[in-house]
């Protein structure tokens, strides 16, 4: 189809313009056509495998075992009254200086019948001599001290050695208002009493219980008639060699040194305290002592204090309880695993395009004159 265009012209007054006019004609033609294809293809394989597994051991032992006893056992004795050592073996004693009992001359008892401790006045020493001035023997016997000459002068106590310690003198058996011996002799008496009485008290002991008072003093249980074990055990000191023997040899060591006995004055003035070496002997109280140990005195022998009381009779109480307990425990455990992962992918693609056609233009121009 063609078509023409006419286009106006315009006119402006005053001024005259005029402009050309011009016509065009076109034509286009087109014709085409286009193909296309495509083609995709596509494979995928997974393959996961899991396993698990894990492997662990534990072991564990535990094993407890307690075992337990009890045992109470409560004794209630029927307990005499207490009795001190020197109250007990004392008595006995003084029946052997007496002469009451039948020791078979045994050592031990002679001497106790010879030193007579607790039977007669305590005996002391005097430095006068095997011939002492009449004037002293009547002294000695009671007599007045008018005109007397102290052979010591003033001295309480005088110094002697040698005889004068072991030297038994006549006149000492004399009927005099004191008891007269000699230093050695009387300590012989000091040992032959501290030594006996203490193995005795030992030997009571070991067959008894001990125990303790509230102010720390021991207290000895016999079992069965007292007196009749302590009897026992005096007679089983005496008979001891080996007490006869410490006897003899501390009465030596002692007496070895010089001793200061009391002199005339000292005894008028009541001083009857004498010293052998280390040995301390004062015969008023009854009383010896060897580098702080009482050797005799103050219910001690030897330095041993002790008391006895005699068991008539017990009640036992017992009580026993067993407990036992026995703990066991084990534990064992196992666990596996295991991890696999595997995976397989395939993909193909194809697209193909094909296009074909045809294009013309034509155009056609035309200007006025």
């Amino acid at each position: 189809m063609r078509r023409i265009a006419f286009a106006s012209i315009p006119v402006v007054f005053g001024f005259v313009t005029t402009a050309a006019l011009a016509a065009s004609v076109g034509t286009e033609t087109r014709e085409g056509a286009e193909t296309r294809q495509g083609r995709s293809i596509e494979n995928s394989e997974n393959i996961q495998i899991r396993k698990g597994q894990t492997q662990r051991s534990t072991t564990g032992a535990d094993q407890r075992t307690a075992n337990e006893r009890a045992r109470e056992a409560r004794q209630t004795d029927d307990v005499s009254a207490e009795l001190q050592g020197s109250a007990l073996f004392v008595p006995m004693i003084q029946e052997i200086e007496l002469g009451h009992v039948n020791t078979g001359g045994n050592t031990v008892a002679a001497i106790f019948r010879e030193c007579q401790f607790f039977t007669a006045t305590p005996a002391i020493p005097i430095a006068l001599g095997p011939f002492p001035d009449p004037v002293h023997l009547n002294f000695l016997g009671g007599g007045t001290v008018a005109g007397i000459k102290w052979p010591s002068g003033t001295n309480p106590r005088t110094r002697v050695s040698g005889e004068w310690v072991w030297k038994r003198y006549s006149w000492y058996d004399r009927p005099l208002a004191y008891r007269f011996d000699t230093p050695r002799n009387l300590v012989r008496c000091n040992f032959a009493y501290g030594h006996t009485v203490a193995t005795a008290m030992r030997l009571l002991a070991d067959e008894g219980a001990v125990r303790e008072t509230p102010l720390k003093e021991k207290v000895v249980l016999v079992r069965g008639n007292l007196e009749e074990r302590a009897a026992q055990a005096l007679v089983a000191a005496m008979r001891s060699p080996t007490v006869q023997q410490q006897i003899e040899t501390d009465t030596r060591r002692v007496t070895s040194a010089d001793c200061l006995v009391p002199s005339l004055y000292g005894l008028q003035q009541g001083s009857w305290e004498w010293q052998c070496g280390s040995m301390k002997i004062d015969p008023g109280r009854l009383q010896a002592t060897m580098a702080g140990m009482t050797v005799l005195g103050e219910n001690q022998f030897m330095g041993q204090r002790l008391s006895f009381a005699q068991v008539s009779g017990h009640t036992i109480n017992a009580r026993s309880s067993d407990s036992q307990s026995k703990y066991s425990s084990r534990e064992t455990g196992r666990e596996d695993a295991r991890d696999v992962s595997m995976g397989k992918r395939r993909s193909d693609s194809l697209d193909q395009t094909t296009t074909t056609g045809t294009s013309g233009t034509a155009n056609t121009n035309a200007s006025p004159r």
